[in-house]
C-alpha cells in the first residue's frame, strides 16, 4: 500500500473502534477486552502518523487524496479531500501521541468512575474528528470533522452524572455552537 493511500486510516481506524467498544461492552466481554481493542486503536493510530514521516515532503509539497477515488469532471471533484504536508504530519503525530498517552492513562483510571467501552468509543470519534481536521483538504471537511470532534467531546464533558459536570457540558456545547456559527 502506498503510504499517501493510508491517510483515511488515521480517521476509519478510530472510527471503527468507537463502533466496535459499545458491542463488546453490552457483550460483556470484559474490561482486558476494552482496553485491548483501545490500546490496539491508539497504538495503529500512532504508528500511521509516525509512518507518514516516509513521505518525500521535503520541498513544501503535499500529497492529496480524494478518498473513494471521485476524480470529478472539468477538473472539480466531489468527496472526501484528505491532505497531508509537512505541518500536517507533525500536528498528527502530537495528536495521536496525546491520545495514545491518555488512553494508557485511562485504562486504571476510567474503570472506577465509569464504563469504559462508552469512555473509550466517544473518545475514539473524538480523535477521528481531531485527525479529520489535521487531514481535511478543503473548507467543508473541515467543518464536518470540527463538529464530529466537537460533539464528541460535549459527550465527554457530561459523561458523568453530577450535577456540575452537565452544568459545565451545557455551557460548552453553548461556547461550542457561537464558535461554529462564527466559523461558518
Amino acid at each position: 500500500m502506498v503510504i499517501s493511500q493510508a491517510l483515511p486510516l488515521l480517521v476509519a481506524v478510530p472510527l471503527a473502534a468507537a463502533f466496535v467498544l459499545p458491542i463488546i461492552h453490552k457483550a460483556r466481554a470484559g474490561e482486558w477486552a476494552i482496553n485491548l481493542i483501545a490500546g490496539l486503536a491508539a497504538v495503529f493510530t500512532t504508528a500511521m502518523a509516525f509512518n507518514l514521516l516516509r513521505l518525500p515532503l521535503g520541498d513544501g509539497s503535499s500529497v492529496s487524496l480524494w478518498v473513494g477515488g471521485w476524480t470529478g469532471q472539468g477538473g472539480r471533484a466531489m468527496g472526501i479531500a484528505l491532505a497531508c504536508d509537512g505541518f500536517s504530519r507533525l500536528m498528527l503525530i502530537t495528536v495521536n501521541t496525546v491520545a495514545l498517552a491518555a488512553v494508557l492513562f485511562s485504562f486504571r483510571y476510567i474503570g472506577r468512575f465509569t464504563a469504559p467501552g462508552l469512555y473509550f468509543s466517544l473518545f475514539f470519534v473524538m480523535l477521528a474528528g481531531m485527525n479529520g481536521v489535521v487531514l481535511a483538504g478543503d473548507l467543508f471537511n473541515l467543518y464536518v470533522f470540527l463538529e464530529v470532534a466537537a460533539v464528541a467531546s460535549y459527550a465527554l464533558v457530561a459523561f458523568g452524572t453530577e450535577r456540575d459536570e452537565l452544568e459545565a457540558s451545557f455551557k460548552y456545547l453553548v461556547l461550542g455552537s457561537v464558535a461554529s456559527a462564527f466559523v461558518l
